[in-house]
């Protein structure tokens, strides 16, 4: 992935917050986006490459990812394994205090005003909700997007931050819902012929400064099984 914004991470005010959420409830004064800054060489030994990113993790288990061609950090998360535990000496919280907990937290990584909270689901085994923000451009999702997961006892268990930056200061082409709609048929008539297919999402993406839009459906095999997928449409280029 190719953008135009570079973000640098401060790893000590990384440490700090991330070291905060468990098993206490997170500390969350005082820290920003931008005030953190660790260059990708400063963070050891490369630990996986995949085709758009170097991936990276320090010594609390903080994965660090960063763009291949650019060097930019995308993506940030980190696994709470403590926040996994019932503390029962911490009052536990209703669904609305804990939407408020994860909005805090994440306002100290994103503007929420970019992004929607679109999604969360309760997990019974664990007792915790997850909390996803979605960023829309032109009524449309988009892959930049992050989620915080917290427990009835008001423990963060896991952030993700990112693909962060994906749609900052970019000119997008015209978007034709129609047109795209059109060629996603095309492609998967040319792929299962008169199958049924059901659209589930559409998910803006950017890739070396081509916009895409990800079509995520269902298609009903020959055996009347509903089968997951994606097609990527080309919707133009970016600058």
């Amino acid at each position: 992935m190719k953008h135009s914004v570079k973000i640098f991470v401060v790893i000590i005010a990384m440490v700090i917050l991330l070291s905060s959420c468990s098993p206490q409830k997170a500390d969350l004064t005082g820290i920003s986006l931008d005030d953190l800054n660790v260059p990708m060489g400063d963070l050891g030994n490369l630990t996986l490459e995949t085709p758009d990113y170097y991936i990276f993790r320090d010594d609390r288990d903080t994965r660090f990812e960063f763009d291949r061609e650019t060097g930019d950090l995308r993506v940030i998360s980190r696994q709470y394994y403590d926040g996994f535990q019932h503390l029962p000496e911490l009052p536990l919280l209703n669904a609305n205090e804990m939407q408020l907990l994860a909005d805090e937290f994440i306002a100290h990584f994103i503007n929420p005003d970019d992004y929607t909270r679109v999604y969360q689901d309760f997990s019974l085994r664990f007792r915790q909700h997850e909390f996803h923000y979605i960023r829309a451009v032109n009524g449309f999702e988009t892959a930049e997007r992050s989620e915080v997961w917290v427990t009835n006892s008001g423990n963060v268990t896991f952030i993700r931050i990112g693909p962060i930056g994906m749609f900052d200061d970019v000119e997008l082409p015209q978007i034709d819902s129609d047109v795209l709609d059109e060629q996603f048929e095309i492609t998967f008539r040319g792929r299962y012929g008169n199958a049924d297919f059901d659209i589930t999402n559409q998910i803006l993406e950017i890739d070396s400064n081509i916009l895409f839009m990800n079509f995520h459906y269902l298609h009903m095999d020959e055996n009347g099984n509903w089968i997951p997928g994606v097609i990527f449409e080309i919707v133009g280029s970016v600058t």
